[in-house]
């Protein structure tokens, strides 16, 4: 039987009220139409369209226990690929999970409140356990866990697709460069880097991703960091990954559009951690006056996994 299957099976139980608190919550049925068929409702609440609407409604207890679940999935059943960037209506038409069955990647309730009670201080695990609980049963009844809601636990596969980010990670510091950098600013970074002169951007993109690939080398380069580039990684590193910042400027002038390049604003940010970590590409430009930490240099300076108390996100002011 199919998560599909056994997800159709609840929403028979469920009573009128619960189901339709649950498909206004996820904007359903997707056609605008009545759905009298549980299968067809399962379905739609699977697909990635409304699986991420429900995300975007979650708390952030919630967040960190999904992002628990799906890194510990990534443990035991190995990574998902990132689902590929589409525009929103794509996102909108989606209806299919790629063939992977959410199942497949069922993690052991009992390991995983472990996980969750051992990652606070001292005393907390027992407290953390509890919440925990509780968090899982809000989950569920938002069909983010998927049943059965037994000994094994479920989620959705674009969880899995987009679990770096519950994490509270950037994206992968190669494909950022691209999108930000033209070739000037690769080889201006390799260069503060201290790596070998290259002759092409691509040879020069590839030292650095390399560079800042092995955790040794990143952990190195930091401890050679200003007192200023450590607070500021102190507040990134455990996510969320984003810093407003007046670091850069696009080569347009003030307004970045969806395919600028960015440089580097010649009067610095104002603030030597922020342009420390710029200049070695540690922060990357994504949009204007907004740069992100790559995940390949948080996942080299995390220790201790992806616990987190977080009462509330930090805020990151423009530096």
């Amino acid at each position: 039987m199919t998560s599909e299957d056994t997800l159709a099976g609840w929403l028979r139980t469920l009573s009128r009220t619960a189901l339709t608190r649950l498909l206004e919550e996820r904007d359903l049925p997707a056609s605008g139409a009545p759905v009298s068929v549980f299968a067809e409702l399962a379905r739609q609440l699977l697909a990635p369209a409304s699986v991420s609407r429900a995300l975007d409604c979650v708390t952030l207890p919630e967040r960190v226990v999904l992002a628990e679940i799906t890194a510990y999935a990534a443990e035991i059943h190995g990574p998902v690929e990132p689902a590929p960037e589409v525009s929103a209506h794509l996102r909108h038409q989606q209806a299919t999970q790629s063939g992977l069955e959410p199942a497949s990647r069922a993690v052991d309730r009992a390991e995983l409140l472990d996980r969750i009670a051992s990652g606070g201080e001292d005393g907390e695990e027992a407290d953390r356990r509890v919440v925990a609980e509780a968090v899982l049963v809000r989950l569920a009844d938002r069909a983010l866990l998927l049943p059965p809601h037994g000994d094994l636990l479920t989620v959705p596969v674009l969880l899995h697709r987009r679990s770096a980010e519950l994490q509270g990670y950037g994206r992968p510091l190669n494909p950022l460069l691209i999108d930000a950098f033209k070739a000037a600013e690769i080889h201006r970074i390799a260069t503060a880097l201290g790596l070998p002169e290259e002759r092409t951007r691509d040879a020069a993109q590839h030292a650095i991703v390399e560079t800042l690939s092995d955790p040794e080398r990143v952990r190195a380069l930091v401890a050679d960091a200003p007192a200023e580039a450590h607070d500021l990684l102190a507040e990134l590193v455990p996510g969320p990954p984003s810093l407003a910042t007046h670091c850069f400027m696009s080569e347009y002038g003030h307004y970045a559009g969806p395919h600028s390049k960015f440089h580097f604003r010649e009067q610095g940010s104002g603030d030597p951690g922020t342009d420390w970590l710029a200049e070695r590409g540690m922060l990357v430009p994504v949009g204007t006056d907004l740069a992100e930490l790559p995940y390949d240099v948080a996942r080299a300076l995390r220790e201790g996994g992806t616990h987190r108390a977080l009462p509330h996100a930090p805020q990151h002011v423009a530096r």
